[in-house]
């Protein structure tokens, strides 16, 4: 069972605020940016369920995790948050095919867009232009 939509509401709508507020939004997932981990969108999402349940020594693993693990190890965590897994991998595929320049600012729209919806919607029924 995933977690109510409200809660996945105020994930998404943190998300886009930390990826709006990225120089650059790298694909899955994730990388090292002048010292820092900067993960991708989905990752992202994870990572926002897991600060509030997680410890923050338990969140460094995490990051670390993600970025060894890729793409199965970020849909892992999803589901051990009660995650909508297939709504992070959409994140994360959708993602995939936005030029780097702009993946940041179109994923912070789609996030920010999703978060808008009353009930759960799949990326394929929004109008994302």
């Amino acid at each position: 069972m995933s977690v109510p939509w409200r809660y996945m509401q105020e994930l998404l709508r943190s998300s886009a605020k930390i990826i709006s507020a990225e120089a650059m939004l790298p694909r899955s997932p994730g990388a090292v940016l002048n010292g820092r981990t900067v993960l991708c969108a989905g990752a992202q999402v994870v990572y926002q369920a897991a600060i509030r349940s997680m410890p923050p020594d338990g969140l460094t693993k995490l990051s670390e995790n993600i970025l060894r693990g890729g793409k199965s190890s970020i849909l892992d965590y999803a589901r051990q948050l009660r995650l909508d897994a297939s709504l992070v991998e959409s994140l994360i595929n959708l993602a995939e095919r936005i030029d780097d320049v702009n993946r940041g600012t179109r994923m912070a729209h789609v996030l920010n867009a999703l978060a808008e919806q009353p009930t759960p919607t799949d990326l394929r029924q929004l109008e994302l232009t």
